[in-house]
Parts: C-alpha cells; structure tokens; sequence
C-alpha cells in the first residue's frame, strides 16, 4: 500500500499533481514540516500550481516572449486574471486585462496584433483585442 509520502513523489506525477491541486499554500506548509520526505513538496507546488506560462498560454504563443514585453513597458496584469491565478479557480472562458502606461500602449498594440489579435471597436482610452475564443483588454 501507497503511503502520502509516495503518492505526493514525483514518480507518482499525476496523483501529486490532483492532490496538490485540492491543497491550500498552508496545507503544503504543514506537510512538509511533519516529514523530511516532503521537504520539497512546497517547490514542487510552487512550480506545478502557480505556473503562470500555463495559464498565460491560453492567450500568447510565447508566454515568455510576452512576459518579456510586459517587463519592458512596465504592463500589469490586473482584474480577474490575476484572481483566477491566485485562487487556481480558471472558468472555461475568461479575458485578460492589462494595465498599460501611456508611452507604451503603442508598443504593446504592435504586439498584440502580431499575436493575431484584432482591435475592437472604436479607439479609446480602453481598447479590447479580440482573437478566436480569447480577449485583451487594454
């Protein structure tokens, strides 16, 4: 028989990945201090739950690339994304806002359009990007 110890293993990834899932940070705290063996449990949930290329995914062909334009032009991610993230409560459709300085709207539209989204509507200080079954508001 599987003791908590081996089911939350690595070998057993997919069994880790499901309890992990149904966990809270604290829960993760309190299991690794009541055994040596799951000292790294809080890495590994860290990097299997909290992994923001995975979400970021649904929106961009490159999270990395994108992450990387967000850290040129000071974007921030706001609105319910950033909830989703942080609770690991994902609806099946949802939209991703972005908090985007003035100087460097442009840039950020020049990719987004090179990510194959479209603006919608009329120019304003809110402008929505549209691509199939996703959206950016800006």
């Amino acid at each position: 028989m599987a003791s908590l110890v081996d089911l939350l293993s690595a070998r057993l990834a997919p069994i880790q990945s499901s309890i992990l899932s149904h966990l809270l940070p604290g829960d993760v705290i309190a299991l690794t201090r009541t055994c040596s063996s799951l000292g790294r449990l809080w890495t590994t949930f860290v990097t299997t739950q909290y992994n923001i290329n995975k979400l970021l995914r649904r929106f961009f062909k490159d999270p990395l690339e994108f992450r990387s334009v967000q850290s040129r032009c000071h974007v921030i991610i706001v609105d319910r994304f950033a909830r989703y993230f942080f609770t690991r409560v994902l609806p099946e459709h949802f939209s991703l806002t972005l908090s985007v300085p003035a100087q460097y709207e442009h840039t950020v539209q020049t990719y987004l359009e090179s990510e194959g989204y479209r603006a919608e509507g009329e120019p304003s200080c809110r402008t929505i990007y549209s691509h199939p079954g996703t959206k950016v508001d800006i």
